[in-house]
């Protein structure tokens, strides 16, 4: 184990190497027990951040600070949850951390356990209570932590810890529409079977399936449709999901939108574009222009651009 610049912070080295003997020899010798090293850690950080469970309780013992806040606003509660050092986590929770500490564009201790699949740290501190929205930009909960970052096993954690599965980020998007976005076939199965809304609009207009259409994710699009996603669910500008398809040349998708009933004559409101405008501004349209007109779409209908 490495710390750096262990000649100018040798608590802190010690702390980090669990070295408990030579700790309290340097806390004697009146070493500051808060003392900052160039990023702002205390030796309680860096127990913490390397899992020295004996050494956290004796530098809390000795009236180290559980939640002095590091330059990235991190707490020790935090780097104990990064590295998924649970019984630190308990340790410092039971002695008075704070499990959502405030810092501006900050994520909490249970988003970051959630972010790196630390399952066992995540059902620690859900049920300790401390799983509500983050301070930062995103607004993101744990559960948009965990999807985001494929955290199969954490989902399952939040799910069955009754997690807000509609809970909206900042864009007024839920889990699932991440799952959705990013082809997340088996976290998005895993929600759909929990009952996750799948007509959930964002603050554009977007469900789940546009952003799947949109992405060319046919397959968390055939999901989403065998779990009767709506079709005709419009986004702003009016789009359908076989708008953004056939926008995108996802001739799979296009087929798999028809098959299951979408509707070839849709209109957005902005210029009057039926799906057959899409497929044509698309690079490689032709074969989803073909296969449009052979269900239907006009050929001769206009949209409103000069």
């Amino acid at each position: 184990m490495e710390y750096l610049n262990m000649c100018e912070y040798p608590l802190h080295e010690a702390a980090a190497e669990g070295n408990a003997n030579q700790v309290q020899i340097l806390l004697d010798a009146g070493i500051l027990i808060d003392d900052k090293d160039e990023v702002g850690s205390t030796p309680l950080h860096c127990a913490a951040e390397y899992g020295q469970v004996d050494v956290v309780k004796q530098l809390i013992k000795a009236g180290a600070l559980c939640n002095v806040t590091k330059d990235n606003g991190w707490t020790p509660l935090h780097c104990a949850a990064y590295g998924g050092h649970y019984e630190v986590v308990q340790e410092l929770v039971n002695q008075g951390a704070e499990l959502e500490p405030y810092a501006e564009d900050v994520v909490t201790p249970v988003c970051l356990a959630a972010k790196v699949g630390h399952t066992n740290v995540v059902d620690l501190l859900v049920n300790l209570g401390g799983a509500s929205k983050t301070k930062e930009m995103r607004l993101w909960t744990p559960l948009h932590f965990a999807v985001f970052c494929r955290q199969y096993e954490v989902v399952k954690q939040l799910i069955h810890s009754n997690a807000n599965l509609d809970a909206t980020d900042k864009v007024g998007q839920t889990a699932l529409h991440l799952g959705g976005m990013n082809g997340l076939d088996d976290i998005v199965k895993l929600l759909i079977q929990a009952k996750a809304s799948i007509a959930r609009q964002d603050n554009d207009g977007y469900t789940p399936l546009h952003l799947a259409a949109d992405n060319g994710h046919w397959t968390v699009a055939t999901t989403l449709v065998k779990a009767k996603a709506p079709l005709e669910a419009t986004c702003k500008e009016n789009c359908t999901p076989l708008h953004l398809a056939a926008y995108r040349g996802s001739f799979e998708i296009v087929s798999l939108l028809i098959g299951a009933g979408a509707n070839v004559h849709a209109k957005n409101e902005v210029v009057g574009d039926q799906p057959l405008h899409c497929a044509a501004q698309s690079s490689g349209g032709s074969m989803i222009a073909k296969l449009l007109i052979e269900n239907g779409a006009y050929m001769d209908v206009q949209n409103s651009r000069l």
